[in-house]
């Protein structure tokens, strides 16, 4: 009997001495040996910070639980918010950096 339709929620595992791309749905067995990854680029999933959905691709598999493009620039200053505030400061120093 076939399972059900939905998207998987993508995350590398390690079975054996092997890792392996699994959906972590708990009533899912779906998996995809780590060798065979190129199949699963492209694929839907879900990201492991905000829940929404995203395609996987080359940047966010290279992570352990893939994430969405607004949640990888969140992590990359290791404060979600630390990203939106470097903005505004860059947004109010509109003048040019002058040595003294």
């Amino acid at each position: 009997m076939a399972g059900k339709k939905h998207v998987h929620k993508y995350h590398q595992v390690r079975v054996s001495n092997m890792l392996v791309w699994a959906c972590a749905f708990p009533d899912c067995n779906h998996y995809m040996p780590k060798h065979m990854e190129d199949i699963v680029t492209g694929k839907s999933s879900f990201c492991w910070e905000c829940e929404k959905q995203i395609v996987l691709g080359p940047i966010n598999m290279h992570m352990m639980q893939p994430l969405c493009n607004d949640c990888m620039a969140g992590k990359a200053t290791n404060e979600p918010e630390m990203s939106e505030k470097i903005r505004q400061f860059l947004a109010q120093s509109k003048e040019p950096l002058t040595k003294q």
